[in-house]
């Protein structure tokens, strides 16, 4: 969309939005004018540096008015990691499908809900851009003026929820040219436990932006990983934000890619540190492994701290096979590729391992083992 089309989608959302409190009116409306005074970054924008976002700028995406497309039961099966008794939520082109869903069975002190439905309340109006801000970035501010629905999930606290709860966002055929911007919100009050799983997957090969916000707030601690694998031309930029909002916090950060052919890969991390989160114990590592001459990595971990009394690191490598490793392996009789493969699964092996749902570390196992065959 120009940006012409952009203010005349939001005049047609905002003239919908009747039904909603104020405040979320309000809130919609300073995004957007948020977004049309930024506009969408460009590498001239520090966290921006490495990755064009042109083709999205360039190209007019519809925006889904109502709720759209042909999805069932059977089609969520590639997505689902085999599991069948999770608490799921499910949307279809960025809109709730309670039909696809199953949460009769939440426990007590858990509420899952949509966002749509929580929105109309008013109840979480003063929660959202608590820690997502979209006053300096464009993508946030995108989200937050068009967001038509996403899912809000509240752990109260000594709750411990034995089954994960599993976020799915489903793109079909319906949404081809179209943009969809889910909003989620996890809150997790003191001592609870939860294990939150979100999707994105695509039943289709048809082009479409997803532009997705997940706004997490913890009563206590912060374990945040994060693994993820390219190849051919494939280009993928992560941006992570953990803020320590409170004294006497703890997070730790651990993300790894692995890239082969052309694919380039970009990690923008920062923890930030509060001036009243006095006692801050933060760490934040990123490892890249490079399996061809032509991948390539950029990398950029950042602290920003304003209180004067914490622990904080950061680091980050780009390397290669170690050979010696791989002459070892060769020399205990491996063939050459499955010397490489092991050799590249060790090197995710710190994040699976970290996964306490079976199915999903299972899963993941054999995505790795499989991805570079």
């Amino acid at each position: 969309m120009v940006a012409d089309a952009y203010a005349a989608a939001f005049d047609a959302v905002a003239g919908g939005d009747q039904a909603v409190p104020a405040a979320v009116r309000e809130f919609r409306r300073a995004a957007f004018d948020r977004f049309a005074a930024l506009g969408f970054p460009t590498p001239k924008n520090e966290d921006w540096h490495y990755t064009s976002v042109a083709p999205i700028a360039d190209q007019e995406f519809a925006l889904l008015a109502s709720r759209t497309g042909d999805v069932g039961r059977d089609d969520l099966a590639p997505f689902d990691f085999g599991a069948r008794d999770w608490h799921t939520i499910a949307f279809v082109n960025g809109r709730f499908a309670p039909e696809l869903s199953d949460l009769k069975k939440l426990p007590d002190g858990v509420e899952v809900s949509d966002l749509a439905s929580a929105w109309a309340t008013g109840d979480v109006a003063d929660r959202l851009g608590s820690v997502a801000s979209h006053q300096s970035h464009a993508f946030t501010a995108l989200n937050a003026a068009f967001a038509p629905d996403g899912a809000v999930v509240r752990i109260a606290r000594n709750v411990e929820v034995a089954r994960p709860i599993h976020l799915l966002f489903v793109t079909d055929a319906a949404a081809a040219r179209a943009m969809t911007n889910p909003r989620n919100l996890i809150i997790v009050e003191r001592n609870a436990t939860a294990t939150v799983i979100e999707t994105y997957a695509s039943a289709t090969d048809s082009i479409y932006f997803t532009n997705a916000v997940t706004e997490v707030t913890l009563g206590e601690g912060a374990t945040l990983n994060g693994l993820y694998m390219l190849d051919g031309e494939q280009h993928c930029d992560h941006q992570t934000q953990v803020i320590h909002a409170q004294p006497n916090t703890f997070s730790r950060e651990l993300y790894k890619g692995i890239l082969d052919g052309r694919s380039h890969g970009v990690f923008n991390g920062k923890v930030y540190v509060r001036p009243i989160a006095q006692k801050t114990d933060g760490k934040q590592t990123n490892n890249t492994l490079l399996l061809s001459e032509t991948a390539h990595v950029d990398t950029k971990p950042q602290l920003e701290i304003y209180a004067d009394d914490v622990k904080c690191t950061h680091g980050a490598t780009v390397g290669q096979i170690d050979q010696s490793a791989l002459f070892y392996l060769k020399s205990r009789g491996l063939g050459n590729a499955l010397a490489r493969r092991l050799l590249t699964y060790a090197f995710a092996a710190d994040v699976l391992e970290t996964l306490e749902v079976d199915a999903v570390r299972e899963g993941l196992e054999r995505a790795t083992l499989e991805r570079f065959v």
